[in-house]
């Protein structure tokens, strides 16, 4: 705020079952990764009830943590992808707790 940055606040996000870019070919012939994905969204991961709670406990915490901070101009969920993951929903949720900031939902990669 002193030195009048812009600053784009990156969600630290992750899961267990995310896979490199590297992985990813070698993935598709892995049933047991083809069953932890949407059918429909192939680069999205589907998480589990706990892993969606410690996602958005932990998004929501930064949230009121970096509130006071005019700064911040934009949310950024899922920085290049890394742990996306029901990005339609976590967007319209995110614009809920703060519809006064730019929201980019991914930083490059699916979307």
């Amino acid at each position: 705020d002193v030195l009048g940055l812009l600053v784009w606040q990156d969600m630290p996000s992750g899961d267990g079952r995310v896979l490199p870019v590297w992985e990813h070919r070698r993935a598709a012939a892995d049933e047991s990764a083809r069953v932890m994905r949407q059918p429909t969204r192939a680069n999205e991961i589907v998480r589990t009830a706990e892993s969606r709670h410690g996602f958005r406990a932990e998004l929501e915490a930064m949230l009121k943590w970096l509130d006071p901070f005019a700064s911040v101009v934009v949310w950024v969920l899922f920085n290049e992808g890394w742990g996306q993951s029901e990005t339609r929903a976590t967007v319209e949720w995110l614009r809920e707790l703060d519809p006064t900031r730019l929201i980019d939902a991914a930083s490059g990669w699916n979307e």
